[in-house]
């Protein structure tokens, strides 16, 4: 076991100080910022306020107006831990590619360790990597809410969303670690990385709602585990929220905006609850990994 996180240490440490690869982690959730900044967040306040003035009767439009920018603060933030988890999980993967091409991976792979610790040590590096990141936009989240003198997740809330962190950087360093078998270069790893970091904000449904998308694209979305793992953030972080901004409306319609804005996922009539959104991800999360040591087991043998 000394080993193994040994060799957990050095993969963290690899991505941190390489501030480049830390950066360029960052760039999609910067790129989301700014756009959300410049136009689609305040697009999605008007949505929100339009809805109300058409279903709430008499209301406050200064408090709805409130309401409506922290409920899109707390969306927008869901996502962007998806993101997070799944661009930060490319840094840390991006050291086994680095290690091939220099010729490291061969001779660990060779070396006493047991391979199977040696390949899960780049997970685990990159899901505490993940992890770590992931709660700092979350405490980001929190200290704008704190100081705006907004509503906080409750201790429960808090707990719960910790075990959804768990679940979801699971998942997405599977995810990044089965499409890393594929290549093996840093050069087509990096090629590799900008189109994924590029993708996952439109596979998530982060820059624009689900519900805007044609009908084909949104089911298509909606069965992938990606987006189940959004989905499964929003309805924690915004559930306070929705309820206060749609006070007084009428449950049906604050389900079909839930079901737009990828809050909640419909199978038929119901919605998908967030135990089988859990397991949805955790099993694809092993699955993933499952693959990845198959591919790269097979791979090895037929290099010697």
């Amino acid at each position: 076991m000394t080993v193994f996180f040994t060799l957990v240490k050095r993969n963290m440490m690899v991505y941190y100080k390489d501030k480049g690869n830390v950066f360029f982690s960052f760039l999609s959730m910067l790129i989301i910022l700014g756009l959300m900044v410049l136009f689609l967040g305040e697009m999605n306040v008007d949505a929100i306020t339009a809805l109300l003035d058409q279903y709430g009767g008499i209301r406050d439009s200064a408090v709805d107006l409130s309401n409506a920018k922290n409920l899109i603060l707390n969306w927008v933030a869901a996502g962007i831990i998806v993101v997070n988890s799944i661009t930060i999980a490319i840094g840390v993967v991006g050291i086994m590619i680095a290690d091939e091409e220099e010729h490291k991976l061969a001779a660990f792979m060779i070396s006493p360790v047991n391979k199977i610790s040696f390949l899960l040590s780049y997970l685990v590096a990159s899901c505490v990597m993940s992890f770590l990141f992931c709660m700092m936009t979350v405490m980001l989240t929190e200290g704008y809410l704190y100081f705006n003198h907004l509503d906080l997740l409750t201790m429960i809330e808090h707990v719960t969303l910790l075990c959804y962190l768990v679940v979801v950087v699971f998942f997405s360093s599977s995810l990044v670690f089965l499409i890393a078998q594929f290549v093996h270069s840093k050069s087509a790893y990096s090629g590799l990385s900008t189109v994924v970091g590029t993708l996952v904000g439109f596979l998530a449904a982060i820059y624009v709602p689900v519900g805007s998308l044609p009908e084909i694209a949104g089911k298509v979305l909606k069965s992938t585990p990606l987006f189940a793992a959004t989905a499964l953030l929003r309805d924690l972080l915004t559930g306070n929220l929705l309820a206060q901004t749609f006070l007084g409306v009428d449950e049906s319609v604050v389900m079909e905006y839930k079901e737009y804005m990828g809050i909640t996922i419909m199978q038929g009539d119901l919605a998908m609850t967030s135990l089988q959104m859990i397991l949805f991800l955790s099993s694809s999360g092993l699955l993933f990994f499952i693959l990845s040591v198959f591919m790269m087991s097979k791979r090895k043998m037929k290099d010697r």
